[in-house]
């Protein structure tokens, strides 16, 4: 989460390197990421982190 807040997104990719894991865990993990509402999908295989406001509105 801190990489993605400093960097303002994350690829699969470099989530792969960074966990060094598949690309299909990679892609799963932030699959999941996105249904809690922590992240969003901003483009194929780039996530960025939802904003506290956006987050807060997925929860209604």
């Amino acid at each position: 989460m801190l990489y993605v807040k400093e960097k303002g997104s994350i690829t699969n990719k470099e989530y792969q390197e960074l966990f060094k894991v598949s690309r299909q865990t990679a892609t799963r993990d932030l699959s999941e990421l996105v249904k809690l509402g922590i992240f969003e999908r901003v483009e194929k295989g780039k996530y960025k982190l939802k904003t506290h406001h956006e987050s807060n509105m997925s929860q209604s």
